[in-house]
This record gives C-alpha cells, sequence and structure tokens, in this order.
C-alpha cells in the first residue's frame, strides 16, 4: 500500500521485471486497439435488423416515472454550483465481499469503503445486470437492455451480449438522437466535463462508437471484457494471424485520449507494465487536481477493472498487501487460494479508493461532490484466479438469480448529506443501473430533467429527492419511485421484477456458493437445466421457495409473463452480431492490417 505521504504527490511507477520487457516492441509492434483499427478499415458495425419501437409501455407492468412523494412536497434542490461527481463501478464484487461479508472482515480487507457506507446513504435495494456488457449498456444509455439489442435468451446464453476486444457491434447509435449516452446528457443539459477512466466495454466497431465520441472529453482505459492487470493483453483473443502471411499479432488492449491535437493510436502503450487498479486512481487523481483549479462541475466514471477475473491480479501489487494480516485472517477463516487472492486484490482496491477519499476531503471540501459506489453485477465463484462470492443470495454472475442481479451500492457526501443531517441512512427505494441519468440530471438540479428524457424510449427515474427525505415509512418507500425492473426479455424467456414479486421465465437454474468450496471452472458450475421461477422478494430474498407452480400465485405469474411479452414485442431491438476474428479474409483488405 502507498505510504500516507506520496498520496498524491507523484504519478506512482513501477520497475519493469525482466519477464515482461517489451525489447520485441518493434517486431510484434503490440496494439492499443486493434480491432477498432480493423473495424475502421471495414468502415461499419452491425447494424440493427430489426427494431420495434412503441410510443408507450404495455399497459401491464408499467413502469413509475414519478419522482414519488418527494416531488409534491420539498422539492428539494441544490440552489449552489452543480457538485462534483465521482462514478466508482467496480467489477464482479458481491454482496458478500463488502460490509456484508461473513469472510473478509470489513475493518481489515475494506475500511475505507465502509467508512462511506457508514457516512453515506447505503442502496439496499439496488439492481445491476448479470453481465459485464448488459450492466454498462444499462447504467450508461438508461435504457433496460432489451430496447438495446443486448437482452439475451438462454439458448443464446453469453456469446452474443459480451463485447469482446474483436466483436464486430456496439450499443447503437440512433439517428433521431434518442440514443444519448449518460455522458452526453450530463455535458449538453447539465454543463459538466464529462471523463472517463476503466472499461468501457459498450463497443469500439468504428470510430463513432468510442468513448470521446460518445460524450466524454476523455479516455483512459480499455474497450473489451477483461484484460490483464499488469501487461493490458486482452483476455479473449490474446494474439491473432493477419494478412495473407499470417503474421502473428499479439492484443494489447489500452487506449488514452486527451485531446484530438494530441491522440495517437498507440498512446496507451507507455502504461504498460503498470497494474490497473493503481493506474486508474493515479488518473483519478490527476483529473481531480485538474478539476479544482475549475469553475466548472466534473463527472469522472471510475470504472475500475478490479475485480474481474482476470491474469496478474496481484501481480507488482502484493508486495503491497500486509502479509501479517492476511496470514492471521487465513488461519481463521481457511479460505480457499482464489478466495485469499481475491481479498488480497480488494484489499489494495480499497486502499486505492481511501487515495481517491482523502483527497476530496482535504483539498475539495470547499466544492461541493458526490461519491457513488457499486458493482456492475454479482460475483464470481467459480473464476479462474480470483473468486467474488454473493452468499446468502442464490446464484452467480452470469445467471438470473439475486446473486447475480442484486449488487452493493452507496452513494457518499459529506458536503450534500453532512449538511442535512443525512448519515448513516439505509434508502429501500428498488433502483436499477438505468436510473443514474435521472438521478444525476437531479443532482445537477436540471427543473425539467423529465423533459429530456423521453419515457417511451428512456426508463431512467430520478431517485434524488427521494433519497434525501427521510421522513418516509419504509413501506411506502419501496416502490415510490420504481416498481418495476426488466432485466432481461427475449421472444420466449423474461426476467422480470416488479413490486416484490420475480419472475425468471425459461433461464437456466444455479445454486448457492459456499466461500468454503474451491469450485471448478464455470463450465462446471450451472446445472444447464432450463426451468420457470417465481419468487416472492420480500418473503424470501434469498430464493428458496419457487411460487412458479403453485396455482394461488397463477394471476401473479400471468401479470409478470404478458408484462414482458408487451414489453418485448414493443420496445425491443435485436442485432445480428458476429465476432471480426472468426474470419481472416476480414482482414485482406486491410492496409492497416498490414502496418502491424
Amino acid at each position: 500500500m502507498r505510504k500516507k505521504g506520496e498520496k498524491y504527490v507523484r504519478l506512482r511507477s513501477f520497475d519493469v521485471d525482466d519477464e515482461y520487457e517489451i525489447s520485441d516492441c518493434e517486431q510484434k509492434r503490440w496494439s492499443s486497439v486493434l480491432l477498432a483499427s480493423i473495424g475502421f478499415s471495414l468502415g461499419v458495425c452491425i447494424v440493427v435488423i430489426g427494431a420495434i419501437v412503441s410510443e408507450s409501455f404495455g399497459t401491464q407492468g408499467s413502469i413509475a416515472v414519478t419522482d414519488g412523494f418527494a416531488v409534491e412536497k420539498a422539492q428539494i434542490s441544490i440552489s449552489m454550483k452543480k457538485p462534483d461527481i465521482i462514478h466508482i463501478v467496480v467489477d464482479d464484487i458481491g454482496q458478500n465481499d463488502l460490509w456484508d461479508s461473513d469472510d473478509l472482515p470489513f475493518q481489515s480487507v475494506s475500511p475505507n469503503i465502509h467508512s462511506m457506507v457508514l457516512n453515506g446513504i447505503e442502496l439496499k435495494n439496488y439492481y445491476g445486470q448479470s453481465y459485464c456488457t448488459p450492466a454498462r449498456v444499462a447504467l450508461l444509455t438508461g435504457k433496460f437492455i432489451h430496447r438495446t439489442g443486448f437482452s439475451y435468451a438462454s439458448s443464446h446464453h453469453y456469446g452474443d451480449i459480451e463485447i469482446f476486444v474483436d466483436s464486430n457491434y456496439s450499443v447503437p447509435i440512433d439517428p433521431t438522437g434518442q440514443s444519448q449516452l449518460l455522458p452526453e446528457f450530463l455535458k449538453s443539459v447539465a454543463g459538466y466535463s464529462t471523463h472517463m477512466i476503466g472499461k468501457w466495454n459498450l463497443g469500439h466497431c468504428t470510430e463513432a462508437y468510442l468513448p470521446w465520441n460518445r460524450g466524454f472529453d476523455t479516455f483512459l482505459g480499455y474497450f473489451g471484457d477483461g484484460i490483464d492487470y499488469v501487461n493490458h493483453v486482452s483476455n479473449g483473443e490474446s494474439s491473432i494471424n493477419l494478412g495473407p502471411d499470417q503474421i502473428e499479432v499479439e492484443v494489447m488492449d489500452f487506449m488514452e485520449y486527451e485531446d484530438e491535437a494530441s491522440f495517437s493510436w498507440d498512446a496507451g502503450m507507455k502504461y504498460k507494465n503498470e497494474h490497473t487498479t493503481i493506474l486508474f486512481t493515479n488518473a483519478a487523481l490527476k483529473r481531480l487536481r485538474k478539476t479544482r483549479e475549475t469553475k466548472s462541475s466534473t463527472y469522472i466514471y471510475l470504472a475500475y477493472h478490479g475485480l474481474h477475473d482476470d491474469e496478474q491480479a496481484l501481480t507488482h501489487i502484493e508486495r503491497d498487501v500486509d502479509l501479517k494480516l492476511w496470514k492471521s485472517l487465513d488461519e481463521f477463516f481457511n479460505y480457499t487460494d482464489r478466495r485469499l487472492n481475491f481479498g488480497k486484490a480488494l484489499s489494495i482496491l480499497d486502499s486505492e479508493i481511501g487515495l481517491i477519499l482523502d483527497y476530496m476531503k482535504e483539498e475539495m471540501h470547499r466544492r461541493d461532490y458526490l461519491i457513488v459506489f457499486h458493482s456492475d453485477n454479482g460475483g464470481s465463484p467459480c473464476a479462474r484466479h480470483i473468486c467474488g462470492n454473493n452468499m446468502p443470495y442464490r446464484g452467480m454472475k452470469f445467471s438470473d438469480f439475486e446473486g447475480a442481479l442484486k449488487v452493493p451500492a452507496f452513494m457518499y457526501s459529506p458536503t450534500l448529506f453532512g449538511k442535512r443531517g443525512i448519515i448513516g441512512r439505509k434508502y429501500r427505494g428498488l433502483m436499477h443501473h438505468v436510473d443514474w441519468i435521472a438521478t444525476f440530471l437531479q443532482v445537477a438540479g436540471v427543473p425539467d430533467y423529465h423533459a429530456q428524457l423521453n419515457a417511451t424510449t428512456f426508463d431512467s427515474v430520478g431517485h434524488w429527492n427521494a433519497l434525501l427525505d427521510v421522513a418516509v415509512s419504509l413501506k411506502s418507500e419501496k416502490y415510490a419511485v420504481r416498481d418495476t425492473i426488466y432485466f432481461s426479455l427475449s421472444d420466449d424467456s423474461y426476467v422480470i421484477r416488479q413490486d416484490n414479486f420475480k419472475l425468471i421465465y425459461g433461464y437456466e437454474n444455479d445454486t448457492w456458493y459456499s466461500t468454503k468450496t474451491e469450485y471448478e471452472h464455470l463450465s462446471n458450475c450451472y446445472s444447464g437445466l432450463t426451468d420457470y421461477y417465481l419468487f416472492d422478494l420480500d418473503l424470501d430474498p434469498t430464493e428458496t421457495n419457487n411460487l412458479f407452480y403453485h396455482s394461488e400465485y397463477r394471476h401473479i405469474r400471468e401479470k409478470l409473463l404478458t408484462a414482458g411479452r408487451n414489453a418485448y414485442s414493443d420496445q425491443a431491438i435485436v442485432f445480428e452480431k458476429t465476432r471480426v476474428l472468426n474470419d481472416d479474409s476480414a482482414y485482406y483488405n486491410s492496409s492497416l492490417a498490414y502496418a502491424w
């Protein structure tokens, strides 16, 4: 861990180990955006081949689009300068990994994160998606994923909804202007400068789809689903053969964009051999120092790599781990190897987030600011290198049970919450990734934010007024702002929550995963059996009692099925998706390909 005195004095640099020397760089030419270059030569992304968008939601299961009880009351809003927003998204961290963990004590492993939960607002019913790309699509579009082509049927598991380094599809750009992303709204409507650090994962098949052309002023990070933590090689196709001579090229997925004048496609290469957790924190601190010197409000989307299951999770940083502490914890909890490595990596991530927290407290206290923290999806107990966990909830990342969808989340602001006496609140309102666009526009004091979000196109609803209203009963709070979440819809399968009931129709079964078992790889963790489920989550939050086949719940089952069918038929768009690298002939006419 970094010493207190050097926390934001300089950017940290690592000694390059011999095994990571890149003396053969000129021979292999590591590419930071190999796919992007190839995509540009092809000139197109895969486009929508079928699109049906209705003028209104289906009559069954409509989404509450009111601000709830607080709108008609105090209309609490920010009257001073718009607050800076630091939006931290962590990867594959589950409900049993942070402040509610039964084997990773927060006092030792994640004290900085826990301190913000204690002094902020915990989001007790916050939901993401079960996959990396759909989670980020929902987050940045403000739309449920069936509206953007990233919903899935159980028979299409994984392959056609994740964006890999070689995927030739992206979140669509709507020529009618209904495809603005979160940073575009904050820029155009609220006047923010917008900056992204970390994992993009929304598509990069032509220049129009890159982050700096979709609302972010600057970018440092990677495009695909995952990379090695230190050498930044893609975790999918780590090498490919190009051209008639079949030249082997290693795929380094890392990119930096500061402005058009200084941009180059290989700008990300200079960060090779820096661990992404440290690198992204340094970049955030650098951006915050620039923010402090400006009068404009800033939005920083800090999408950490950690703790995605990739190689080199502890390379270069294990020396910063308190070995005596972890020996003691291991003796008491008897960790599996992958769980122990997860805990160590988490402790480093927490320390780095602590540096950001310290900077905000000490250097930004004269500005209003808001820190938002949440995971993209649940943990992966069947991972290869580092294992998150979701107990007591059922399921893991990639499934459709609560362990995959319900994720840890909170909001922290000593300036916005502290002055109102809102400390340590537990907000129980039903909330989803899609809701950040509307909520941030409320935070920015945009009075007519509803007018900016066409309810026939966007699903985002604002929770800010409800979050600040502490006089509401728990019962009225829970579904006052949002009552329905469409997690995934296809023509014959649905995952929906409406009020307290959740329907899983035509998807694979999953179980509960103990932290004490070293599970085999992902492919061995699923039953592979498709089934049908209905749960009352208010009474059965861990999904132990399937009500689907109970006759007294038939009307609930039919109500949710009707809502799903209506939403899918009225709103869904469908892509024909491919992965470019499956066809080497795609490169033969590419002069760019020959340059590698």
